[in-house]
């Protein structure tokens, strides 16, 4: 009587048949294989070097945002009265806005929104703005930042209520990111510029009853005395 094979040597009998097919299929179609072997290895290569290459201009891009934002600093430092100056830093920036990461590229568009409006071109510094907003965290300093910027950018195309929205949503959020005793006093002098006296005051008030040890209320006070 013959010995019965095992299920073991059963799967060892399949392995052994698959491998021959196998080499039979490769010995018929090695040139293709070949030429797939090729293709997945020079994909990966450029895989790899255009990581290499992103990343090489991400940093080289990050450290000429850091040097436009110093030179940025340095001309609001004499205020921007040097406007071939201010154009020569918003070309920096636009040029660092489009090569740089996510993060570094939102700060660009708000440092190109804030030249923008420094140059009264309004409509493309509101676009610069929008942007940086967009990319911003929700309650970061970036997001606060960018609109109270576009708040000044507002007043100055005359959209006073925009504006004071704009303050308002930043005035119910964190304290950390927007001091509010300087919100308040900044929609108060936005109303004033409206000819809205009434509230105006009311901003200044408050600044004073809430905030009355800030430096804020200092001036709220000059302003509530004139």
């Amino acid at each position: 009587m013959a010995r019965k094979i095992t299920q073991k040597e059963l799967k060892q009998d399949e392995f052994v048949d698959a491998a021959v097919d196998l080499g039979k299929w490769l010995e018929n179609n090695w040139p293709k294989v070949l030429r797939w072997v090729v293709v997945v290895a020079v994909v990966a290569v450029a895989v790899l070097a255009w990581t290499a290459y992103s990343r090489h201009n991400r940093e080289e891009a990050e450290l000429r945002l850091s040097a436009v934002l110093a030179t940025y600093d340095r001309l609001e430092t004499k205020g921007f009265t040097d406007a071939g100056e201010l154009e020569s830093v918003l070309a920096d920036l636009d040029d660092v806005a489009g090569s740089a990461g996510a993060a570094s590229s939102a700060v660009a568009h708000l440092y190109r929104g804030s030249a923008l409006f420094q140059l009264e071109r309004y409509e493309e510094a509101e676009q610069a703005l929008q942007t940086a907003i967009s990319r911003a965290d929700d309650g970061s300093t970036l997001y606060a930042t960018s609109n109270s910027v576009l708040a000044n950018v507002f007043e100055a195309t005359g959209r006073t209520d925009e504006a004071i929205g704009v303050l308002d949503e930043l005035l119910d959020g964190d304290e950390s990111l927007v001091p509010k005793d300087q919100a308040l006093l900044q929609t108060g002098m936005i109303y004033e510029r409206a000819g809205r006296t009434a509230e105006a005051r009311e901003r200044w008030e408050r600044v004073t009853d809430e905030y009355a040890n800030s430096p804020a209320a200092g001036e709220a006070r000059r302003l509530l005395t004139r």
